[in-house]
């Protein structure tokens, strides 16, 4: 899970959707941070053109590092 914070910190970075969070799961989605608002996450995944609005709380960073 990351906050709001972390996410428009990490705009251009790889995330990892988990339908439920924090449980690992074969529906599990990698993608990227396009974008961010008050309340969604914009995540491109696979090879969609477009960002899908994602809650932080299904996210987790593919390099937690912060920077």
């Amino acid at each position: 899970m990351i906050s709001m914070a972390q996410a428009r910190d990490h705009i251009g970075d790889g995330v990892v959707y988990y339908p439920d969070p924090g449980i690992p799961s074969e529906r599990a989605e990698q993608g990227v941070i396009t974008s961010v608002n008050d309340a969604w996450v914009f995540v491109r995944y696979g090879d969609n053109t477009g960002s899908k609005a994602t809650s932080p709380a299904n996210l987790v960073l593919l390099n937690a590092a912060e920077r």
